[in-house]
C-alpha cells in the first residue's frame, strides 16, 4: 500500500511565478516523442538531428492547435461573455488575460493538437527536408503522440479533472489509499478516466508500434501512411466511446468533442483505404509521382520502398545492385541535396541530383524502357534544343544551296555576255 500523504500540489515556484506540473508533463510528453524519433530515425540511417527542427515546429503548433479547437468548442459557454464585455476583452481572454490581469492559459483540446501538428510537421517535412519521403517519416512519429497523450493524461490527475462518474472506491484499492485519496472530489471517489484513456494509449502505440517495423511492413506489403492513418482511427474511436462517461462539466459544449472524434475515426479509415488505391491503383494508371522523390532527370526513389523508378514505374536501381560492371557499387546516400554517390573504380564521384542523367542507362536490373506519354521536362527541353539546331542547320544549307545557283546563273550570264561580243572570225 502506498502511504497516505499530503495533497498533490498543482504547481511550484516562488512568489507569483509558478511552474504547473501540468506544463512539465505537457513538456514531457512533448521530449519523449522527440526522443523516440530521433532512435528511429537513427535505425533508418537518417541523421537524426535533422528531427530536432521538426520538433521545434509541430509542437508549438500542437499547442496552438488545442487551443484554437478548445476556444471553438467553448466559445459559447466560456468565451462570449467576455465579448460581450468589449471586443478587444475577448481577444484576451484567449490568452488568459481576464479581469485586467493575466491569469493563465487553461483549457487545451488535443484533437486539435494533434491534428494541426501532424499537419504542419509533415509540410516542414516535404518542403524542407528534401532528403525524406513524408510518410516514411510520419509512419514512425505519428504514431507515437499515442505515447505522448498517454503520459499527458497524467497532467489532468494533478489537476483533478476530466475524470468520471462517482464510483466505489473499493475498485481502486489496488492503487493504493494516496490514489484513492487523490480521486475523491467533492466527497466522492470519481472514476480515473485519465488512467484508463492513458493505459489505452499505451495499448494502441503498442499495436501499430508492431507495424511501423521494416520487416513487419514488407511481409504484410503496407501503404504508405497506414500507420499515420490508424492513429486517426485508434484515438479517434477511443475518445468517441470515453467522452460520453467524462463528469458533464468536462464534456464540451453540445457534446462536440464526440462529434470531433467520429470525424478522426472517419478520416483515418478514410486515409488507409486511400493509400492503398493510390498505390495499387492511381499512380500507375495516370503516372503519379507526387509522393515519389526525384533525385535525378526522370529518376525517382519510390515512395512505398526503397528503390529508384523511372517515369514509367520500372526499376531503375536497387541498393547494393550493380551498374555497368560488377565491381561498381552504386551506394544511396541520404543527404540534403537527394545526391548518388557512384563508387567507380575505387574512386569516389559525387554527382549531383540534377546532372545525374545516366542512372538509367548504366543499369543492369533496368527493364526496357518505354516512352512516356509525358517527356521529363529536361529531356523535353534537351529535344526542343535538338530540333533547333536541326532547324537551323537545314536553313544554313538552303542558303548555300541557293548562293551556289545564283553564282552559277552569274558564271552562265557572263558567258552568253561574252560570246555576243566577241567578232565572228573571218
Amino acid at each position: 500500500m502506498i502511504p497516505n500523504i499530503l495533497s498533490l500540489p498543482k504547481s511550484f515556484g516562488i512568489g507569483n511565478f509558478q511552474i504547473t506540473f501540468y506544463a512539465l508533463i505537457i513538456l514531457t510528453a512533448g521530449l519523449t516523442a522527440l526522443f523516440y524519433g530521433m532512435i528511429r530515425f537513427k535505425k533508418m540511417n537518417l541523421d537524426p538531428t535533422r528531427l530536432e527542427n521538426v520538433f521545434l515546429v509541430a509542437f508549438p503548433s500542437g499547442l496552438v492547435g488545442a487551443r484554437i479547437w478548445y476556444i471553438i468548442c467553448q466559445f459559447q459557454t466560456e468565451f462570449k461573455y467576455y465579448f460581450e464585455q468589449s471586443f478587444w476583452t475577448g481577444l484576451g481572454s484567449f490568452i488568459g488575460i481576464k479581469n485586467g490581469h493575466f491569469e493563465g492559459i487553461a483549457g487545451l483540446a488535443v484533437e486539435g493538437g494533434a491534428l494541426l501538428g501532424i499537419i504542419v510537421g509533415m509540410l516542414f517535412v516535404h518542403f524542407r527536408r528534401k532528403e525524406m519521403k513524408v510518410f516514411d517519416i510520419s509512419d514512425v512519429i505519428v504514431p507515437v503522440i499515442l505515447l505522448s497523450q498517454a503520459i499527458g493524461r497524467w497532467g489532468n490527475f494533478f489537476n483533478q479533472e476530466v475524470y468520471g462518474q462517482p464510483t466505489d472506491p473499493s475498485s481502486w484499492s489496488w492503487l493504493g489509499q494516496w490514489f484513492v485519496d487523490q480521486m475523491t472530489i467533492g466527497g466522492q471517489f470519481r472514476t480515473p478516466l485519465f488512467l484508463i484513456e492513458s493505459l489505452f494509449n499505451i495499448l494502441g502505440f503498442l499495436i501499430i508500434l508492431v507495424f511501423t517495423l521494416k520487416p513487419v511492413k514488407e511481409k504484410l506489403h503496407l501503404a504508405p501512411g497506414t500507420t499515420t492513418f490508424a492513429y486517426f482511427v485508434w484515438y479517434g474511436l477511443l475518445r468517441a466511446l470515453m467522452e460520453p462517461l467524462r463528469d458533464t462539466r468536462y464534456i464540451m459544449n453540445n457534446s462536440i468533442s464526440v462529434t470531433m472524434s467520429w470525424i478522426f475515426f472517419g478520416f483515418g479509415v478514410t486515409g488507409i483505404i486511400m493509400s492503398y488505391v493510390y498505390k495499387l491503383y492511381l499512380r500507375k494508371k495516370f503516372h503519379l509521382h507526387g509522393l515519389d522523390k526525384r533525385v535525378a532527370p526522370n529518376v525517382y526513389l519510390e515512395y512505398c520502398s526503397d528503390n529508384y523508378i523511372d517515369y514509367d514505374f520500372n526499376i531503375v536501381l536497387k541498393p547494393g545492385h550493380t551498374i555497368s560492371k560488377t565491381e561498381d557499387v552504386i551506394n544511396y546516400n541520404h543527404d540534403e541535396n537527394a545526391a548518388v554517390n557512384i563508387l567507380l573504380e575505387g574512386r569516389t564521384k559525387h554527382i549531383p541530383s540534377e546532372g545525374n542523367t545516366v542512372l538509367a542507362a548504366k543499369s543492369k536490373n533496368a527493364r526496357p524502357r518505354v516512352t512516356p506519354k509525358v517527356q521529363n521536362p529536361l529531356a523535353h527541353a534537351s529535344t526542343k534544343t535538338t530540333k533547333k539546331t536541326q532547324t537551323t542547320k537545314k536553313v544554313e544549307t538552303k542558303k548555300k544551296t541557293t548562293s551556289l545557283k545564283e553564282k552559277k546563273k552569274e558564271n552562265v550570264g557572263k558567258r552568253v555576255a561574252t560570246t555576243k561580243t566577241k567578232k565572228p572570225t573571218k
